[in-house]
């Protein structure tokens, strides 16, 4: 696949190499997780479909979309304030493994 990427004229950006690929995916487990954790087990009622789609997101953005989602099921178990501290070290998370068009988002939550 490299070898053709590589005949078609595309070489991988620096900031996509091998060791910093596999940084950012553990990264993206990393946050996988918290978001799992703070979720809980059993989820709330309703929420098994947000429990399926952290499951099985693909990569740092569609986690990061799955944020307000995550906020609404920990105000509705938690309280407001406490799932909005929660949201907000889940969100610092995300640190280096967004695209640049999110990067000035991270402010949010």
């Amino acid at each position: 696949m490299k070898q053709l990427l590589a005949t078609l004229g595309w070489t991988a950006p620096a900031h996509f190499a091998p060791s910093s690929a596999r940084a950012a995916d553990a990264q993206v487990e990393a946050i996988r997780q918290a978001m799992l954790d703070v979720l809980g087990w059993p989820v709330p009622r309703g929420c098994e479909g947000l429990l399926l789609r952290i499951q099985h997101a693909l990569d740092a953005e569609r986690l990061w979309y799955l944020r307000g989602d995550l906020m609404q099921a920990l105000a509705y178990k938690h309280g407001e304030q406490p799932a909005a501290e929660q949201l907000a070290r889940i969100s610092a998370m995300f640190q280096g493994v967004l695209p640049p068009s999110l990067a000035s988002s991270q402010l949010r939550y």
